[in-house]
């Protein structure tokens, strides 16, 4: 652990090996999974950002959040739309291929900016971790541990392959 420590603090940490294979529930799609190392990396950064961006999302976001989650979210939707009279609708959407094609540096330029108008402490080492973790390409240094057969069903536009 502390060589993890050290390696941060000099600026000379990488990013391991993901492990990365198919599951097919809820349905079909590929799953990066960080080493253990990485992993306390990632939990650093969230502890960092979490509270400050958490203050910014609306109530009506569920997703990844401490206390929310999809469950809820239905709860929420099904006791908003008994409030309604009967000819209201609602939609749940899914953006094709979102997470594949988010622009890294976009991503990081609004991180950066966040991070500098909190000027949260650190700043210079929590920029560091994140353009780390944001540019990182899990396809570059990877342990497959997938059936064949299965991850030729994952469609192409939900592959980072």
């Amino acid at each position: 652990m502390y060589d993890l420590l050290e390696q941060i603090n000099t600026r000379r940490y990488k990013i391991g090996k993901s492990k990365c294979f198919v599951v097919t529930n809820p349905k079909i799609r590929e799953i990066f999974a960080a080493e253990f190392k990485d992993r306390i990396v990632h939990h650093l950064v969230v502890n960092q950002l979490e509270p400050y961006f958490e203050k910014r999302f609306i109530p009506a976001v569920y997703s990844c959040r401490k206390w929310k989650g999809t469950l809820l979210g239905i709860q929420d939707l099904f006791k908003y739309i008994r409030t309604l009279p009967n000819n209201y609708y609602y939609l749940q959407m899914d953006i094709k291929g979102f997470f594949m094609s988010i622009d890294k540096q976009i991503l990081s330029d609004l991180v950066d900016k966040h991070i500098r108008r909190k000027n949260f402490k650190k700043y210079k080492l929590l920029r560091y971790l994140i353009k780390k973790i944001i540019f990182y390409s899990p396809t570059k240094s990877v342990r497959k541990v997938w059936d064949i057969e299965l991850f030729q069903k994952v469609p192409k536009h939900k592959s980072l392959f």
